[in-house]
């Protein structure tokens, strides 16, 4: 006989059933919370990623920028100068690249020069710089 008179269909009513609801309630909220944040990270991750790669092609668009500058193609005078360069191309729009150039020599009838392109891109409150060096010689 049950302590009370709750009874259905002769089977005792204790209440056990409430309890269970309310962990698996409490568990699916839980779960729930870190799967949303999870894909936040996630997203975040993938932006971050996308302004870093055209950070880098910024800088490597001003290092071969500075390496045309240094050697013309239709062999003219050189030019070994600082300068900064801002892309409006679909792909690096937003994006600049710092470009410096540095000489040593004439080493043995050598020039030896030193590039070095950093490449800054944003998107929001996300911004990314990379630098590329390249080192080159005039014989």
């Amino acid at each position: 006989m049950c302590p009370r008179p709750r009874q259905l269909r002769g089977i005792c009513q204790a209440g056990f059933s409430l309890p269970v609801v309310i962990g698996v309630i409490v568990l699916a909220a839980v779960l729930g919370a870190a799967m949303v944040n999870l894909v936040a990270t996630g997203q975040q991750s993938v932006a971050l990623e996308v302004v870093s790669t055209r950070a880098f092609y910024a800088a490597e668009s001003g290092a071969q920028y500075g390496m045309q500058r240094l050697f013309p193609p239709d062999g003219g005078a050189t030019s070994c100068a600082d300068t900064t360069l801002s892309f409006d191309t679909p792909g690096l729009s937003g994006c600049s690249a710092a470009i410096s150039c540095t000489s040593a020599g004439p080493i043995n009838a050598t020039m030896f020069y030193t590039i070095t392109s950093s490449g800054r891109c944003s998107s929001g409150p996300t911004q990314a710089t990379r630098t590329i060096q390249v080192k080159a010689r005039s014989l």
